[in-house]
């Protein structure tokens, strides 16, 4: 029944999309591309001949969001699959993308380039809990899932050794010890340029066989980073190590014991050719430059329909009704569909670092990112993200983003709660909100400083803002009172899950964030002192 709604007729909350044939969008997916569009944009108060309010309501109103997600299902059908990611049917994604571009006026408005990159690859060989171990000899067998959990980005192995807690470190001769025992590491380092890749990579070099990085508090559970350095290039190795996390309960055992311990890991690490596609608007001042941006790809798991396909729809309607309409920005926009989100906003990240690296000056045209990511979830909360926890380099103008957002909630009269940036990535905004620092891979040490390809430039971090409606996280009693929906339940109960298809669109709350995305674009669009925004 699935697969017949998604490759048939497809119902989202009551409302109903014809489906075509994916015909040409299956040849024209052989190929991976990565568009970027830019498009001008219009403020508060608009300057142009069509006021921001206007482009919103005629996105909303020409229902191209909903046939662009209803094609963006079909194409994580194919060849028998229920995926968007990069090791699945992201490809045909993008053909479909670059068909729909090509709908709106194609090369005659639009210049669409294709962003190759190089992305990590990670999965488990087995998936079932029982598949990997953490035992202390005969005394005690844990629980996958419950008292410890498989790090992404983990080495295979199969080691039995003692353990050697390490307190945290980034200093190499700490880990001396470590040599031939499985290490014991607490998962957030308290100090700065001490990520556990970092510190993984000196267990490793020390000659240690395995690694179990714990939480400090009971109430984190357990914590489950990427053995993997976030800013990640080609240039950086994997780990080897076999690595899981454990609860604070689990670590204190592991503490006390004198006994072996077993890890088993399956799981391979790899390099996967992916790309953006980027597309610019013909129109437009290229000095002041608007990033509106979404990822793309989806998890291994589902078809990803919320998570992104809700963004990236949202983001083509806004093409689609610039090119039925002939609509002409003030301000260059970039239109952005990323790739390689969900293994750590691996595109975004390659793209913003190979644009400064290569046209320094086309760089410092980027002027603000906007970021659409998860925009229909059923038990959905409307979050507008809180430029005061950007950057100090960012942070005025994201501020100012922020509070484009909150005039359209507050005029139509929609509540709405607001958010913190993510200090560890969160979507794809925080490349751009990040871009005054970079951060380099140099021997078995990650440092924050100036990537020597930079010339050591001062750099100024670009503004972003973003809206919402809420992934795993349980909606509490009293957000229930406030925002409605079901308390103690995910806003999006299948977030990263099978069942994220078309009938996980809340189609009320989307058309909501469709109307607030259209009319911050149009209005940055068309905003005579867009460039302002960047040196706030």
């Amino acid at each position: 029944m699935e697969r017949q709604a998604i490759l048939g007729q497809a119902e989202v909350r009551g409302h109903r999309i014809s489906s075509k044939k994916l015909g040409l969008l299956m040849a024209a997916g052989i190929v991976v591309l990565t568009i970027c569009i830019v498009t001008p944009v219009v403020l508060i108060k608009p300057s142009g001949s069509v006021p921001a309010d206007d482009f919103a309501g005629q996105v909303v109103a020409s229902q191209a969001a909903y046939t662009h997600l209803d094609y963006l299902a079909q194409t994580a059908a194919i060849n028998g699959s229920n995926s968007r990611s990069i090791a699945t049917n992201y490809i045909y994604s993008i053909g479909y993308v670059q068909q729909a571009i090509e709908a709106a006026g194609g090369a005659a408005r639009f210049n669409a380039t294709v962003d190759y990159f190089v992305s990590p690859y990670w999965r488990l060989l087995n998936e079932s809990a029982s598949a990997s171990i953490l035992t202390i000899g005969n005394t005690y067998s844990f629980t996958n899932g419950y008292d410890f959990r498989v790090l992404r980005y983990s080495g295979a192995g199969n080691p039995t050794s003692t353990i050697t807690h390490v307190k945290d470190s980034c200093t190499a001769a700490d880990y001396t010890a470590a040599n031939g025992t499985i290490v014991l590491l607490q998962a957030v380092s308290g100090l700065a340029d001490c990520d556990l890749y970092t510190r993984a990579m000196l267990a490793e070099a020390a000659g240690a066989v395995g690694l179990i990085a714990y939480a400090t508090k009971a109430s984190d559970g357990i914590l489950w980073p990427r053995v993997r350095a976030s800013d990640w290039d080609v240039s950086m190795p994997f780990t080897t190590l076999p690595s899981v996390g454990v609860t604070s309960t689990v670590a204190q055992i592991l503490l006390d014991t004198t006994e072996a311990v077993t890890l088993f890991v399956a799981a391979m690490s790899t390099h996967v050719p992916s790309a953006n596609l980027i597309v610019d608007t013909l129109d437009g001042d290229p000095a002041n430059t608007l990033v509106v941006g979404a990822h793309l790809d989806s998890v291994d798991a589902g078809p990803g329909v919320n998570d992104n396909g809700s963004g990236s729809a949202a983001v083509l309607a806004m093409v689609s009704v610039m090119g039925a309409k002939n609509m002409k920005p003030r301000n260059r926009i970039r239109f952005c569909w990323w790739g390689a989100e969900e293994e750590g906003l691996i595109g975004s990240r390659s793209y913003l670092r190979k644009l400064n690296a290569t046209d320094p000056a086309e760089f410092q045209r980027l002027k603000a990112n906007l970021n659409f990511d998860m925009l229909a979830s059923p038990n959905a909360v409307h979050l507008v993200y809180d430029g005061m926890t950007a950057p100090p380099s960012s942070r005025a103008g994201s501020v100012q983003l922020q509070k484009l957002f909150e005039t359209f909630f507050n005029r139509s009269q929609v509540k709405y709660k607001i958010q913190p940036f993510s200090t560890t990535g969160g979507s794809d905004y925080f490349p751009f909100i990040h871009s005054g620092q970079c951060f380099c891979y140099a021997g078995v040490t990650v440092k924050s400083r100036r990537c020597s390809h930079l010339n050591d430039r001062d750099l100024t971090g670009i503004p972003a803002g973003s809206i919402a409606t809420g992934a795993g996280t349980e909606k509490t009693p009293m957000e229930r009172d406030t925002y409605g929906g079901t308390a103690n339940a995910a806003y999006d109960t299948c977030y990263h899950q099978s069942c994220d298809t078309l009938q996980n669109i809340n189609k009320n709350v989307y058309d909501v964030q469709l109307a607030a995305a259209s009319f911050a674009v149009w209005h940055l669009a068309d905003l005579p002192t867009l460039g302002a925004l960047r040196q706030a």
